[in-house]
């Protein structure tokens, strides 16, 4: 039998070896979902490269800092201890086909296992997939020869063809949705059809019972996630989901999402959350999600992100009583020109509405913001700066922009000639104010002020999240939990945020983190 083996890259891990991503790579496992169901002649397994089993709190002054000439240097280090887990992999497995997925920010740590793969497995074929490959397309070939395939949009079917063609029964012109090399030329086929049945693969769970390496390793807390749609109808100036998914939304079944709810349960998960783009859409699928959630699942609670536009008091006092304790809202600017410009479709009061709304019915509100688009001025950084501590939420997070390639503010950061000649987006430290793209604010102007906005945001989250850990969701965690894990990590909390109150930094563990996504 064939082995395939899918890689989630390392991240966090190259910042520092002990952080940790601790949750199963939702796209990873659809995969190999589709493996198991449609090409049972293959083994497929997955790794995690950025999990560790020390999950230690992660710092994000550390990763903005010192943190980051770690994380280069050990982006060029083949003997780091990130690769190790795929290395060892690759010589048990022996795989004949190697999938890598990608996010903008961790490509360059996937071109690594690229690299490592063929030095180990020199005839094994290196497909890549994730939003990165969809949204860079035929670049992400032209950056690296050790990549054979490149898979854009859903990856599924996509990848059931590639083992066709690897057992020989089609030729890679056949297969829609891939962009590959022919006698030295990239050559991009034609797109795949969207897949309008959601629900003809297994439960996530059982793929990561049967296809994950060091499964016993992970908490059971790491299987919480799922997807309940695919696809965002919006069109953010600075977003690519829209080359991923499109903006066709297409829905699971009620039914079938609250058979995957009950199945985590009884596999002693509570807790779910809704990695959707924009959670539910619909009002009447949410409607009918809640109310078979609190005849049928009573005890599970969720999370979820949605959009402004989804929020009236009805809705959000359903999701209350079907369980959901935390919401994010991507907010992004607190310009009301600056929304039109990145085509939001709310404005200021828009926001100001639904966050009211959402902290009416005593749900964890947490906002995501971005700062220094091509466009922003000193008056719109003001506004933003301002207009995120005049609304009411729990957490506030924000960013700096950062242009990824396929979306129309890449484009237009090419037309203003603000990108040099050497760009590559996985190089570039995603909440760093070095991460400068505004020309119209001086640099040296905006990075005082970042860090001016870093220290501010870091101590009133830092407050926040002290009164959180007494709150009946604090308390649900320490159950979930257990009291010895949980004492020690309240005990990790209380040290850091003691000297967090003296640096002025943030840090979280990504367990915590991905609870409040």
């Amino acid at each position: 039998m064939n082995n395939i083996l899918l890689i989630e890259p390392p991240f966090f891990r190259l910042y520092k070896e002990t952080y940790s991503l601790v949750k199963f790579p939702l796209s990873l496992g659809y995969l190999a979902g589709a493996i198991l169901t449609f090409k049972k002649d293959w083994n497929v397994k997955v790794i995690n490269a950025d999990f560790s089993p020390v999950d230690d709190l992660i710092d994000y002054s550390h990763l903005t800092g010192v943190g980051f000439n770690n994380y280069l240097s050990n982006l060029k280090d083949i003997n780091h201890v990130s690769w190790d887990g795929i290395k060892e992999a690759i010589e048990e497995y022996s795989p004949k086909v190697i999938g890598v997925t990608a996010k903008s920010q961790n490509f360059a740590a996937a071109r690594m296992i690229a690299k490592i793969s063929k030095q180990l497995n020199p005839d094994c074929l290196i497909v890549f997939g994730g939003p990165h490959a969809s949204m860079a397309k035929e670049q992400v070939l032209k950056d690296d020869e050790n990549i054979d395939f490149s898979v854009v949009g859903e990856g599924e079917e996509t990848i059931v063809d590639i083992l066709k063609y690897a057992d020989g029964k089609i030729k890679k012109d056949n297969i829609p949705g891939i962009i590959h090399r022919e006698k030295g030329k990239i050559v991009i086929n034609e797109k795949r059809t969207l897949m309008f049945d959601l629900e003809k693969f297994p439960f996530i769970l059982d793929v990561a019972k049967k296809s994950l390496i060091d499964y016993e390793k992970y908490p059971i807390a790491a299987f919480r996630y799922l997807f309940a749609l695919r696809g965002c109808p919006y069109n953010c100036s600075f977003c690519g989901s829209r080359e991923v998914w499109t903006r066709k939304v297409r829905f699971r079944s009620v039914d079938n999402v609250i058979a995957e709810i009950k199945d985590l349960y009884e596999n002693g998960i509570n807790y779910v959350h809704f990695d959707d783009d924009t959670f539910g859409i619909q009002k009447s699928w949410i409607r009918e999600l809640c109310i078979k959630l609190m005849k049928e699942c009573p005890n599970i609670n969720f999370s979820c992100e949605t959009h402004c536009k989804v929020v009236d008091d009805e809705i959000i006092g359903l999701m209350k009583s079907a369980g959901c304790k935390s919401i994010q809202i991507g907010v992004e600017s607190g310009n009301d020109w600056m929304l039109k410009k990145l085509r939001k479709g709310i404005n200021k009061q828009d926001v100001l509405d639904t966050c009211k709304i959402i902290k009416k019915h005593k749900i964890h509100l947490q906002t995501f913001f971005i700062v220094g688009f091509p466009d922003e001025t000193m008056e719109t950084l003001n506004d933003t700066i301002k207009f995120m501590f005049k609304i009411p939420v729990d957490t506030i997070v924000y960013s700096i922009f950062t242009p990824y390639y396929g979306t129309e503010l890449f484009k237009d950061c090419e037309e203003k000639g603000i990108i040099p000649d050497d760009f590559d987006v996985s190089l570039y430290n995603h909440q760093s104010p070095e991460n400068y793209f505004c020309p119209n604010i001086p640099k040296d102007i905006f990075i005082k002020k970042i860090r001016k906005l870093e220290n501010k945001i870091d101590r009133i989250n830092n407050v926040r999240r002290i009164k959180s850990l007494f709150s009946v969701y604090g308390l649900a965690k320490i159950r979930e939990r257990g009291i010895i894990k949980s004492t020690k990590r309240l005990s990790e909390i209380i040290f850091t945020l003691s000297r967090s109150s003296l640096s002025g930094s943030l840090s979280w563990s990504t367990t915590e983190v991905s609870e409040y996504k």
